[in-house]
């Protein structure tokens, strides 16, 4: 009986500190606010580039967009490249917040940046 006392109390120790030792992972990964913010941002900025290509294809397909609507998304685009490396800091990825961005942008960060450049 004594050694069933023993072994309990010896797990009930041992879950505790895996317990702690989670809590304390839990913390680290909660973002900060300015991480928050970022994310919130870089998600306003995709939701307005979206936009602004719908309006250019109808534009291209003849499908309801103005010539005024059409260059007012282009100016948006151009706009927008300008910014975009700046959308995607360290500490933004996938699993931070609500963070959606595909996981490897930040495993090919040339690459992505490449491609940027060239948007």
């Amino acid at each position: 009986m004594r050694r069933n006392l023993i072994n309990g109390a010896a797990a009930t120790v041992v879950a505790a500190l895996a317990l702690a030792t989670v809590s304390e992972a839990v913390a680290a990964r909660k973002p900060t606010k300015q991480q928050l913010a970022v994310i919130e941002h870089r998600q306003a900025q995709m939701k307005q580039l979206g936009g602004a290509m719908k309006t250019l294809a109808g534009f291209a397909r003849g499908q309801g967009s103005s010539v005024t609507e059409a260059r007012s998304a282009a100016a948006l685009l151009s706009r927008a490249g300008a910014t975009m490396p700046h959308l995607w800091p360290a500490g933004t990825q996938v699993g931070v917040g609500d963070s959606s961005t595909r996981a490897s942008l930040w495993k090919e960060r040339d690459a992505f940046a490449q491609r940027v450049a060239q948007f």
